[in-house]
């Protein structure tokens, strides 16, 4: 799945400069900012989707709401539910997500999860295969299309969003793509060059960069100086009580 994203300012810096005339078209939420450490469902992510005035960048809320089901936000569209459920969206109404990455979390050997930041080991950012709806509340909703994990991301979970190179954003984006090959090419996600390490537990405020942990740990820190001082837990996990005996009950030894 995925359920947690970054956006660094390094990276619409990079979109800015390599495709202005895109840039040109941002529309930035006005309560939140684009560049963030922990990016969460109900919260704007950057999108691109095609108009009749060509390729637009813009602001949409992060999942689909439907108050009739369980859950009544979704978040990730399966791949292998395109055809039960998606058909009409993937068909009309496919974006992409613009990212710098995005987490999952492992058990580590004393059964605590640890964070994991997921990224592209070259310059550019993540381009993420996305349906969109109108929402009559909440405006232009997102969600992620997430296939099965490829590569090493299946170490970390069977699910993952749906990565796309630079022919894959061209033909996701195209309205002359089918639904057929639109299916296709997320069936089989670009995962060349998807670098992976541990990080700080996610923060709005702090963008997660390779060789910040030296040692995985899975904390929250709140200034830099706990940044550089603080050094990983050895605790080992507290062990559990032993029930209570009922009252009135003697003990046998």
């Amino acid at each position: 799945m995925c359920g947690r994203i970054y956006v660094s300012a390094r990276h619409l810096v990079y979109i800015q400069e390599r495709q202005p005339d895109l840039f040109a078209t941002w529309q930035a939420g006005a309560a939140e900012r684009a560049d963030r450490g922990d990016i969460r469902p109900t919260q704007n992510l950057p999108c691109v989707r095609i108009t009749d005035g060509g390729p637009q960048m813009l602001s949409m809320r992060w999942g689909f709401v439907r108050k009739d089901s369980r859950p009544p936000l979704i978040i990730n569209s399966r791949t292998d539910s395109f055809g039960r459920v998606w058909r009409e969206a993937a068909t009309q109404r496919r974006c992409t997500v613009f990212a710098s990455g995005f987490y999952e979390w492992k058990d580590n050997a004393l059964g605590a999860k640890e964070a994991y930041a997921f990224t592209l080991a070259q310059q550019g950012p993540l381009w993420l295969a996305g349906l969109y709806e109108q929402h009559p509340e909440h405006g232009l909703c997102v969600s992620v299309v997430t296939t099965r994990a490829a590569g090493l991301m299946s170490v970390y979970h069977d699910r993952m969003p749906a990565i796309l190179d630079a022919q894959g954003v061209e033909t996701w984006l195209s309205p002359k793509t089918s639904f057929e090959a639109a299916r296709n090419l997320v069936d089989t996600p670009h995962v060349e060059n998807l670098l992976i390490f541990p990080c700080w537990s996610p923060r709005a405020a702090h963008i997660p960069e390779p060789g910040e942990v030296s040692d995985k740990c899975n904390f929250e820190p709140h200034n830099e100086s706990e940044l550089k001082e603080h050094k990983p837990s050895r605790r080992k996990p507290r062990a559990k009580a032993p029930p209570k005996k009922p009252k009135g009950q003697q003990s046998l030894f």
